[in-house]
C-alpha cells in the first residue's frame, strides 16, 4: 500500500506491507469469505457443493438451518426466532441484526405468516432502470412480441446507449424474479409491478418443461429452447436461449432443449439432497 500523505519515510518508492486486508481493497472480499467459511465450516454448517453460497445445519437427518452468504450479506432461514447455533459467529465478526427480511439485494420479499407465503419482487428496481435508461414514459404494450417482425425503418438517433450496462441490468432482472422476460422485453414498461410467490406443497416434488421455437426468426431461423423447473408448484428456474447447434428436425431441436432443461433439473436435485 502507498503511504499515506505526510507520513511518508524513506521516500514515495517505500511502500506499507499489509498485515490484514482493508475495506475496500479488490482482495477483501474474497478475504473476508475464506474466513467467513473457515469458521461456518467450525460450527459444524455443512458447505453445499451445488451451491457455494449456501451453508446448511443438519440435525437427525433433517435440515434445520439454512444460511445464504452473498459477500457481506447473511440471510439465514431458521424457523425459531432466536438461533443459537449462530451465535458464535458473532465472536470473530461484527454482525447487525436487522430482524425479519424485508429487501435484500434489489428485491422486496414479503412473508405472509398466516397464509404460509413469500411474495417478492424488484418493482422499484425496474423503475430505476426505466429511469436510468430514459424509458420511464415508455408507451405500454399489449403483446410481449410481435408475431411478424415490422419492416419500417428506424430513424437513427444520436443517443448514447450504455448497451452492455442495460443487458445487464435487466438480466439481473431475469435471474433474481421476472421470468417474462427473459425473452421479450418490450411489456416491461407496463407490467413493472409483477410479483412472484413461494407457497408450501404437499411434499418435495419437482418437475421441469421444456419447449422449443423451431425456425420461426426470419433473419438467422435460430431454434429457441425455453424450458422452466418448479418445485411444488412454485417457479424455480428457467430460461430461454438460442440453441448452439443446428438441429435437423424439430424432433432434434426438443431433444436439445430437453438435454438444458435437464442439466438444471440434475443441478437442483442435488441441491434438495
Amino acid at each position: 500500500m502507498e503511504q499515506l500523505p505526510g507520513f511518508q519515510i524513506g521516500g514515495p518508492s517505500i511502500v506499507c506491507r499489509l498485515l490484514k486486508s482493508l475495506y475496500g481493497l479488490k482482495q477483501a472480499s474474497s478475504i473476508l469469505n475464506k474466513t467467513l467459511h473457515a469458521k461456518l465450516l467450525a460450527m459444524v454448517l455443512m458447505h453445499l457443493e451445488s451451491d457455494c453460497g449456501l451453508y446448511a445445519l443438519k440435525k437427525d437427518g433433517e435440515v434445520t438451518l439454512l444460511l445464504s452468504v452473498y459477500v457481506n450479506d447473511l440471510l439465514l432461514m431458521d424457523p425459531r426466532k432466536q438461533c443459537e447455533e449462530v451465535a458464535p459467529l458473532q465472536e470473530t465478526h461484527e454482525l447487525t441484526t436487522v430482524g425479519a427480511v424485508k429487501y435484500l439485494l434489489g428485491v422486496e420479499i414479503l412473508i405472509n405468516k398466516t397464509r404460509k407465503q413469500i411474495v417478492y419482487s424488484q418493482r422499484q428496481y425496474v423503475l430505476e432502470v426505466l429511469k436510468r435508461f430514459h424509458m420511464e414514459n415508455c408507451n405500454e404494450c399489449a403483446t410481449t412480441e410481435a408475431t411478424t417482425p415490422s419492416t419500417a425503418e428506424v430513424p437513427a438517433t444520436k443517443e448514447y446507449l450504455p448497451y452492455r450496462e442495460l443487458e445487464g441490468a435487466l438480466q439481473y432482472l431475469v435471474n433474481a424474479s421476472r421470468p417474462d422476460i427473459v425473452h421479450a422485453t418490450r411489456h416491461l414498461g407496463n407490467d413493472y409491478g409483477l410479483m412472484m410467490d413461494v407457497e408450501p406443497g404437499q411434499g418435495v416434488q419437482v418437475c421441469a418443461y421444456s419447449d422449443i421455437d423451431y425456425a420461426n426468426d426470419p433473419v438467422d431461423r435460430g431454434r429457441i429452447s425455453g424450458y422452466v423447473t418448479m418445485l411444488d408448484n412454485n417457479v424455480v428456474l428457467y430460461a430461454s436461449r438460442k440453441q448452439e447447434i443446428n438441429s435437423l428436425s424439430t424432433c432434434e431441436a426438443e431433444y436439445v432443449a430437453m438435454a438444458e432443461a435437464t442439466k438444471d433439473l440434475l443441478w437442483f436435485a442435488g441441491l434438495c439432497k
